[in-house]
């Protein structure tokens, strides 16, 4: 009888909450009055600096427009930085750009095309086209501070490696974005750059943490972005603003030169860094030069390889190297290398990638598969395809349940692949997913990294329970905290779960493995899962304080080490985007990204901010 009674207060509690944020909540997000999304894009605004119909093109196209001549790289980079400038105020996206570097760059690249010195497409896919990144990536020059005030006179000394290749690919980078502090909440905000807004309706969270990042590639002022992914960092912003993300399989893609990063095994699985994109076509390319490195390459020279002339990949001789599946190949027999999934699988066993000791060449067995020509291409119709609605939402009085207009969105993807390719989408539920919070909480202190308290205060590992809570808490209360009040909570209650007793913790343990057996039979070898992207809309600022576990969405497939794609599907009523997550196993984000591409040609992916519904 108890139970039920306090359910109710808390009930009440969160309604109270929930009344005093919605009237309120302008008192903490310091916006203006104005128009609720950006200012449209108009395609037919143009002249000799800029032409705005520009925004609306793929990387990809405005790569192959660059190259053919048909437009400058100068007047790309320049129509990009106005857009950047139109929206930034009301959206505090960018919080630090290298415009005038950017420019000059663009120069060198229109020059050396018209004097016929530049590198071919296959070598630099991206010549010449824009990139935006996360604030919490190294980029040499720039501070790199994740939103912490402690770290302002901390400046990168060298970019870091995702950053690399893709420069090295000609990508030219026009500055960073906004994070939540210490990327850890799913709202962007912080006390060094502010709050970042929705480009849809300001008056909502672009979320977090990649939150700047995908603001502005949904505002039409970033065409490439890049994010990272520990608990859907990538795929809730990419919801919430209307664009596609893609978090990558475990391992595939170098997670070096952020800020914080663990470096223990179980952070392979749970941390990914990836792509944020308007246009499907560039998730693939861009994956490509992400996961793409030297020692890759040389590694598979070393092995018994076989040449592909027809290969396409990035600024590397990736381009004409597939692992052989000749079986005399002891280097390869020993660690049963498959191009399709069996190489990138390995990558998220802890055993293994504790030890080290063949992480290098299945990786590079990974990448191979990625610009493998001899593979065919994806089958749609071939596929398993299962929907899962509703086991994570409404067991918890800190969740919200699922929107009657993602649930419908969701019914019209299946419908459309049936429709389209002839299959049949499975409905399914599992009752372990309604553990996800937790499961995932502890895989969090499994991480082994500093506490909160000691990112946020700046203290000697091991003296994180050195700091007043009720001190910094009343500094909050009074607007002299220099921290947000969602990272004060986290550090006070970040003992929760390495606290527990260890019998707790292994049944927890227990349980997330039956959970990961159970969701790779569900999905199986050569099947996709639909998932929703988030149980709500993209919320009104500080609302996230009510459901803070709403992010089980995404959190569930970071303990797998699984590729999932966000992929957009127009907008609700309200004229926020709809999404949904399109999930494999690891090592088939080839799958993940057709589909992506399947459903962008079917929904029309990105909706420009401002579109009617």
């Amino acid at each position: 009888m108890a139970l039920p009674l306090v359910l109710r207060f808390l009930s009440w509690i969160r309604a109270i909450m929930e009344i005093l944020i919605v009237r309120f909540g302008g008192l903490f997000s310091s916006g203006k009055e104005g128009p609720l999304h950006v200012e449209k894009i108009d395609a037919g605004n143009c002249d000799d600096a800029y032409d705005d119909g520009l925004l609306l093109c793929s990387a990809t196209k405005l790569a192959r427009m660059i190259r053919e001549g048909s437009v400058t790289s100068q007047k790309v980079l320049s129509t990009f930085i106005r857009r950047v400038q139109t929206v930034n105020g009301p959206l505090n996206a960018m919080v630090l750009d290298v415009f005038d570097s950017a420019m000059e760059e663009a120069c060198k690249v229109d020059k050396k095309l018209a004097d016929g010195s530049a590198p071919s497409a296959k070598q630099c896919p991206l010549y010449g086209v824009p990139l935006t990144c996360k604030e919490c990536f190294e980029v040499r020059g720039l501070p790199n501070t994740s939103g912490l005030k402690h770290r302002r006179s901390v400046v990168a000394q060298e970019d870091n490696p995702v950053l690399r290749r893709l420069r090295a690919a000609g990508a030219i980078l026009l500055g960073v974005s906004n994070v939540s502090e210490v990327c850890l909440w799913f709202e962007c905000h912080n006390r060094l750059y502010g709050i970042s807004k929705n480009p849809y309706n300001v008056q909502c969270t672009p979320g977090g943490s990649s939150g700047g990042e995908a603001a502005l590639v949904g505002a039409g002022a970033s065409v490439l972005g890049i994010g990272s992914d520990v608990g859907g960092s990538i795929r809730m912003p990419a919801f919430f603003c209307g664009v596609f993300g893609h978090r990558p399989s475990a391992g595939l893609v170098p997670n070096d030169g952020q800020f914080p990063i663990s470096t223990s095994a179980s952070s392979r699985k749970m941390l990914s860094t990836g792509p944020i994109c308007r246009y499907a076509e560039d998730l693939e390319l861009m994956l490509k030069i992400m996961a793409t490195g030297p020692d890759d390459v040389q590694l598979l020279k070393e092995l018994n390889v076989s040449r592909c002339d027809e290969a396409y990949a990035p600024n590397s001789d990736m381009a004409s190297l597939v692992v052989s599946t000749d079986s005399s190949s002891d280097s390869n027999a020993s660690v049963g290398i498959s191009l399709q999934r069996g190489a990138a699988k390995l990558l998220g066993d802890s055993e293994l990638a504790s030890s080290h000791s063949d992480w290098p060449l299945m990786h590079a067995a990974a990448v191979a598969s990625l610009h493998n020509p001899s593979l065919p291409p994806v089958d749609l119709a071939s596929l398993k395809y299962t929907s899962i609605l509703d086991a994570v939402t409404g067991h918890s009085i800190l969740q919200s349940p699922l929107d009657d207009e993602l649930r419908e969105a969701q019914i019209r993807v299946a419908t459309a692949l049936s429709q389209r390719h002839g299959v049949t989408v499975a409905e399914k539920t599992i009752s372990k997913l309604r553990t996800v919070s937790d499961v995932w909480s502890m895989g969090m202190a499994d991480l082994k990294g500093p506490k909160m308290s000691e990112f946020l205060f700046n203290l000697p590992p091991g003296c994180g329970s050195q700091w007043n809570s009720f001190k910094e808490l009343l500094k909050w209360f009074v607007g002299l905290s220099d921290h947000t009040f969602i990272a004060l909570l986290t550090a006070i209650l970040e003992n929760q779960f390495k606290g527990l007793p260890a019998a707790k913790q292994n049944k927890l343990r227990q349980i997330r493995d039956a959970l990961e057996r159970e969701m790779e039979e569900l999905i199986g070898e050569n099947g996709v899962l639909l998932f929703p992207s988030h149980p709500t809309l993209a919320p009104r600022h500080n609302r996230p304080l009510i459901t803070p576990m709403n992010y089980a969405h995404t959190a569930v497939f970071n303990m797998f080490g699984m590729p999932v794609t966000q992929c957009p599907l127009g907008l609700s009523s309200k004229g926020l985007p709809l999404g949904v997550q399109v999930v494999s196993l690891q090592g088939n984000d080839r799958l993940t990204l057709a589909v992506a591409r399947d459903l962008q040609e079917a929904f029309g992916g990105w909706t420009p901010p401002g579109t009617s519904p």
